[in-house]
């Protein structure tokens, strides 16, 4: 599975790191993205190693002040969210400052990792990082049925206990 640093440099390389994570938190595994909605539940639940995007303007209209964005953020910390992805327009608005200034306030109390993107649609955003996701997992799963068969192959043959074992640590 990706890490949130993998899909970051692979996908997003332009993302601004808006608080200083740690070195371990950017290492976590991304296990789904979810994107915050207006409409409540604003995150189609939210499990551990799930990543929030959230984009700035329907932060502002979910999340109308400081203490509700603060309130988000221990929400995604206590779910054990990998991190947060805010979405900001392609233009300049003090709302939309704010909104982040805020976010990102309550992220480095957290500890959670929240990278900026601008000028990104959401929902593409969301379909591009679920397939990096989805197709790192389909990875993993091939490789783990190619070493299933391996070793399935090896015990067929006969092979002992030190054949597998080398199957295993040449794998």
């Amino acid at each position: 599975m990706a890490s949130l640093r993998e899909l970051i440099q692979t996908l997003l390389p332009t993302a601004e790191p808006l608080v200083d994570a740690r070195t371990e938190a950017m290492a976590r595994t991304v296990t789904w993205v979810r994107l915050l909605r207006t409409r409540l539940p604003a995150f189609d639940g939210m499990d551990a190693g799930d990543l929030a995007l959230i984009p700035l303007n329907t932060l502002r209209a979910v999340a109308p002040d400081e203490a509700a964005r603060r309130e988000m953020v221990e929400y995604l910390a206590d779910h054990n969210a990998t991190g947060i992805l805010a979405i900001a327009s392609s233009g300049s608005d003090k709302e939309e400052d704010a909104a982040l200034k805020h976010l990102v306030t309550a992220a480095a109390v957290t500890r959670l990792p929240c990278l900026l993107v601008r000028g990104a649609e959401p929902a593409q955003l969301e379909r591009s990082l679920i397939g990096a996701v989805v197709n790192r997992r389909a990875e993993l799963e091939r490789q783990a049925v190619a070493l299933e068969r391996q070793i399935a192959a090896l015990a067929l043959d006969g092979q002992g206990l030190d054949a597998l074992i080398g199957a295993l640590a040449a794998f």
